[in-house]
């Protein structure tokens, strides 16, 4: 799944020259903006956290 988001990105870099967070920003309000980082930071701990449990 992961490869397949950055797929999307890559496609979108090289048509608009904007990163994901730019073509977010620009695309939505602030206010969902802002909900979507939330959300990412929300999974990227989440997905850190699972990474710790199975090292220990």
């Amino acid at each position: 799944m992961a490869i397949l988001l950055q797929l999307l990105c890559v496609r979108l870099g090289v048509a608009t020259g904007q990163d994901l967070a730019q073509a977010c920003g620009n695309y939505f309000s602030s206010k969902v903006s802002f909900c979507l980082w939330v959300l990412c930071e929300r999974m990227f701990e989440s997905q850190s956290e699972s990474k710790i449990m199975r090292v220990v």
